[in-house]
């Protein structure tokens, strides 16, 4: 009885993802992988450093809340214990993944689509964007970088 619940399981998962793959192809918010122009492929690359951006805010926040508190731990230590120097680096991470969710949450807020859809999308609308997405996807990564070699202490 088990095999053929798995059996079923696993077939329906098939039948299921083979009839998404016509949807993967196109996004939910109307940009197409179909890239005819050049604004399609400036706005394919915008969305691009969003999408990887986005997905680590999560860990942005889970790393943000770890500096804060490794930084509530420091303070408890007498005086003479702290490594201020570790301490210093650890406020200074904190400040760089805070900086680097605002900076996401700010360019979402000014990033305006209608601006980049259509036939008439301004080339140096979507190229500033695109300039803008990559320094916050850089800042994200970045920052959770050295919030995984730093925290780790």
């Amino acid at each position: 009885m088990m095999k053929i619940v798995a059996s079923l399981a696993v077939i329906s998962m098939m039948v299921i993802s083979c009839g998404n793959a016509e949807e993967k192809s196109e996004r939910k918010n109307g940009f197409t992988h179909d890239l005819k122009t050049k604004a399609d492929s400036l706005y394919y690359d915008v969305m691009q450093g969003h999408d990887i951006g986005m997905a680590k805010t999560g860990a942005i926040t889970k790393a943000i809340t770890k500096a804060q508190t490794k930084l509530d731990s420091l303070q408890k230590l007498a005086s003479s214990k702290i490594d201020k120097a570790y301490q210093e680096q650890v406020t200074s991470l904190k400040e760089m993944l805070v900086n680097a969710q605002k900076g996401m949450n700010t360019w979402m807020e000014e990033f305006n689509a209608d601006s980049a859809v259509g036939a008439g999308a301004s080339i140096d609308y979507l190229e500033s964007q695109k300039a803008k997405v990559t320094i916050v996807k850089d800042d994200i990564l970045k920052s959770l970088e050295k919030a995984d070699s730093l925290l780790k202490k």
